[in-house]
């Protein structure tokens, strides 16, 4: 069984089959380095984007392209892991105007 974080609101029922994706991307002399997990729900076909993978997915309009933006090399896959969700918590912040979720995610093999 895997557990991972989650910055994002992601209530995936139990028993639906995912991939999570670890993707990373190098700094730059103005970014530094992004890593962020990218999670897909193969029962639904919904994708799960962190807020730090969404200025390059948004232009994104089919499951075709963000695969394309996926495998493009400028992200790295460092870890996939597939398998069935045995649970999702999910927590909500209050943070002024602003509302942070995070969800940690049970998945077994």
């Amino acid at each position: 069984m895997r557990s991972t974080d989650l910055d994002l609101y992601a209530p995936i029922p139990r028993g639906h089959r995912v991939r999570l994706m670890d993707l990373k991307r190098p700094g730059s002399f103005l970014v530094g380095p992004v890593d962020a997990t990218l999670v897909i729900d193969l029962t639904t076909g919904t994708y799960y984007i962190p807020h730090a993978l969404f200025s390059d997915f948004q232009t994104c309009t089919s499951p075709e392209m963000l695969d394309a933006m996926i495998h493009s090399g400028k992200w790295s896959i460092t870890l996939t892991y597939e398998g069935e969700v045995l649970a999702s918590a999910v927590t909500l912040k209050d943070a002024g105007k602003y509302n942070y979720a995070m969800t940690r995610l049970f998945v077994s093999p």
